[in-house]
């Protein structure tokens, strides 16, 4: 029985030597994989569908340092009620 044909279209592009092998290496990591390397096509359509999405580095590191902050203010054990709720009076 024939493999079954799937409805694709075919990208080219021309980009850096190392982006094709860096996509590559993304996908596997992602579990996207065909043929015992990563498949840069399902990448792409997790990319196109939403499933996956792109931030600039800039926000990302931002968002690192937020809840890097976030979690050296938390302490275990104490009553941290208010700083969930700012709205919200401590109970003496």
């Amino acid at each position: 029985m024939p493999r079954q044909k799937l409805d694709r279209a075919s990208l080219h592009a021309r980009v850096d030597p190392k982006t094709s092998e860096a996509l590559k290496q993304i996908a596997y990591k992602l579990g996207y994989i065909y043929d015992g390397e990563g498949s840069t096509g399902q990448l792409l359509d997790a990319i196109a569908s939403g499933q996956h999405m792109l931030i600039p580095r800039y926000l990302y590191l931002k968002m690192v340092d937020v809840f890097k902050e976030m979690s050296n203010n938390i302490k275990c054990g104490e009553n941290i009620s208010s700083h969930t709720n700012p709205n919200q009076k401590e109970i003496e």
